[in-house]
């Protein structure tokens, strides 16, 4: 996250440095943003078209379009908003928190949203 602001604020200065969207654009990737990811790439292929950059978007449409088919796999860590790394105690109680957060009695009045 710290990357993307840093690469976002420095885009405002220079909207035309093609490294930069290409820096982003990879960082988001890598956050598993990547139809963000697409889109800051085609903008540095824009910008500047080597083969570099054509080859990277080429991967972020292939990864984007391979998410799409695949459906959204849920990620459970981050759907409980704990580390990878969390321990057994941390991760029972982040899902005791979302059973008490999402419990279908607490919701029993509440619109299909």
């Amino acid at each position: 996250e710290d990357c993307i602001k840093d690469c976002t604020f420095s885009i405002e200065l220079d909207p035309n440095n093609h490294k930069v969207y290409a820096r982003r654009a990879r960082c988001r990737q890598n956050l598993g943003k990547l139809g963000d990811a697409v889109r800051d790439f085609e903008h540095a292929y824009q910008l500047n078209k080597d083969v570099d950059t054509l080859r990277q978007l080429e991967d972020a449409k292939a990864a984007l379009q391979k998410s799409d088919k695949k459906g959204a796999k849920q990620d459970f860590y981050k759907l409980l908003d704990v580390t990878r790394d969390a321990d057994e105690a941390a991760i029972k109680k982040a899902y005791k928190k979302a059973c008490l957060k999402w419990h279908p009695d607490k919701w029993a009045n509440g619109t299909d949203e």
